[in-house]
């Protein structure tokens, strides 16, 4: 996966650099151009969309302390800082709606870490122990992506939700030992839901010829940058140690 995204980078680029397409048309005169064609007849030429994929990086606010009544720990060993999540989302354009937008499936990995110091039980001074917290937030969701205005009206913004299962890997250490508290492991799996709420910008306008050589060259239509609200409730319903967040996501796609 890691060779295919980075392959797709590279006419993303010509895309983000209008004069790096001006150049390449500059170069191939035997190559035939669009550019005096309106937008739909050059929607038209573009090959059919499959699926997006997303990379991703968003300020991790997980909720452990919200579990607890009065004690915060997560606050005491790491401040009121967030963790970075970083991550990739992958698309299935399941079913296509004229002059709406699309629906279909969708997969997220994500990875996010957080070291600080632990205090002494009997004061506030830091121990010197240091104490650390990564969690993997996963999910399965649905997608609708409403791009409306994107193909009928030349408005480069397409709103989305996405609502869905979530599962939570993570792992406490204290002085680089597995942490325990009466002899539970700090380590878990938590199950719960996630929802976002965003708006992508179109990135196609900048040039319209860089994107059709991009689609033509790779198989990337469209490419956006975006924004999200990102909640998630993940604590195995009450069970496990709550590791959902409630923050903001952002981040490029590319359909495809």
């Amino acid at each position: 996966m890691f060779m295919k995204s980075a392959s797709l980078l590279v006419p993303l680029l010509v895309l983000l650099f209008p004069s790096w397409g001006a150049a390449h048309e500059d170069d191939s005169g035997d190559e035939p151009h669009h550019s005096h064609l309106l937008p739909a007849d050059r929607a038209a030429l573009r090959s059919k969309r499959y699926g997006a994929f997303e990379f991703r990086a968003a300020p991790y606010f997980a909720a452990v302390d919200q579990e607890f009544d009065g004690a915060k720990p997560y606050k005491d060993a790491f401040g009121t800082a967030p963790m970075w999540a970083f991550g990739v989302e992958i698309d299935y354009q399941l079913l296509r709606i004229p002059h709406f937008g699309s629906l279909g499936p969708a997969v997220g990995f994500h990875y996010a870490n957080r070291t600080g110091t632990a205090d002494f039980t009997a004061s506030d001074e830091e121990s010197g122990h240091t104490q650390r917290l990564w969690i993997m937030p996963m999910y399965a969701a649905a997608v609708l992506r409403i791009d409306v205005l994107k193909t009928d009206y030349l408005v480069p913004l397409v709103p989305y939700a996405k609502f869905g299962f979530a599962v939570n890997l993570w792992e406490a250490r204290d002085a680089g030992s597995l942490s325990k508290v009466d002899d539970e492991e700090g380590r878990g799996l938590e199950l719960g839901w996630n929802a976002h709420l965003g708006l992508m910008v179109h990135l196609n306008p900048i040039s319209n010829q860089a994107a059709a050589d991009m689609d033509a060259s790779s198989g990337v239509n469209d490419a956006y940058l975006f924004a999200e609200w990102w909640f998630s409730r993940v604590s195995s319903f009450g069970e496990g140690m709550q590791v959902g967040t409630n923050t903001v996501c952002f981040g490029l796609a590319i359909e495809y």
